[in-house]
């Protein structure tokens, strides 16, 4: 039968997309083939045949946009947003500000800025109107803050668009993650924050190497589900990083790296490194990117979250 998803399950399949959470036809998207398979019991190549009829069935209803040839892509590619932090010198690091239609890592030791980096792009999207999903995995998201920021940026501070989740631990953080295309149709969403989700996962999978697996293999889920939120929905994705200690940084090369290994590096498009200077001073490195060059950038850390200047002067 033809149901919710938009394209034909039986009764019984229906009710464990269900039971897994799925409840519609963009859920399902995210999840993709192999998922579905997993959950329905599917033969894979059958799950890969119901998959394609869905993106056909979302691409005839304009839900997402057709990526079958250059001129599709290009066409797809041309709505890429870029939003503002309200720090020109870390907006012009990534091209003019946080790409939509990907996911960007923000990695740095404690105190280098990466929340109040989040933060400063969450009061400046909540002022333009547009939806944020803010999911703090660590417990360091302040609403007092929040105020803070957009009070020192000259503005009324509006959350009638921002949804917070508290997801400090593995299972909620999949679970939540699964019904995020709901709440960015909800919220008119343009920015979703996981900030510390990778700790989160280095935390319960912490018995040395024996779980290194296990662990890349949970992180490779959300991580999956925001790359397909990301591309079909336009939405952006800023993933905040812990770093580690880098055993090659001996020979030349950085002594910090981010956790999460090479499938967390590998499904960012795009990679800043945040540094301490002194007192508030900052700096920002772009480390990855498909289309900008390398190269650092300096900020400040202030009442006003990141800023271009020690002091903060608003025009009014």
């Amino acid at each position: 039968m033809v149901n919710q998803y938009g394209i034909k399950f039986g009764p019984i399949t229906a009710a464990k997309l269900e039971s897994a959470g799925v409840f519609s036809a963009l859920d399902l998207l995210v999840i993709g083939p192999q998922e579905l398979a997993q959950i329905t019991g599917l033969k894979y190549e059958d799950a890969e045949q119901k998959y394609d009829e869905l993106v056909t069935y979302l691409e005839e209803k304009k839900i997402i946009d057709k990526q079958s040839t250059l001129e599709d892509i290009s066409a797809h590619k041309a709505k890429t947003q870029y939003l503002k932090s309200g720090c020109n010198s870390l907006d012009l690091l990534l091209g003019g500000g946080l790409p939509t239609q990907a996911i960007t890592e923000v990695y740095g030791q404690e105190g280098t800025g990466k929340t109040q980096y989040v933060l400063s792009l969450t009061v400046e999207a909540l002022q333009r109107g547009e939806g944020v999903l803010y999911m703090d995995c660590e417990g360091t998201f302040e609403l007092s803050r929040l105020s803070e920021i957009a009070k020192s940026r000259g503005y009324e501070l509006k959350t009638d668009k921002l949804e917070v989740m508290a997801t400090q631990d593995t299972h909620t953080i999949r679970k939540i993650v699964k019904t995020l295309p709901t709440l960015i149709q909800k919220f008119d969403v343009k920015m979703i924050v996981v900030d510390g989700m990778v700790g989160i996962f280095r935390f319960e999978f912490d018995q040395g190497r024996g779980e290194l697996n296990d662990r890349q293999n949970h992180i490779k889920y959300p991580l999956r589900h925001l790359k397909r939120i990301a591309e079909y929905m336009n939405v952006a994705v800023i993933v905040t990083n812990q770093v580690t200690a880098n055993p090659d940084g001996g020979w030349g090369a950085d002594p910090m790296k981010p956790i999460g290994g090479h499938i967390f590096g590998h499904t960012a498009r795009y990679i800043l490194k945040l540094n301490k200077g002194s007192k508030t001073h900052r700096t920002a490195r772009l480390v990855k990117s498909n289309k900008d060059p390398q190269y650092d950038c300096e900020f400040w850390l202030t009442e006003a979250g990141v800023w271009d200047s020690e002091k903060v002067k608003v025009e009014t």
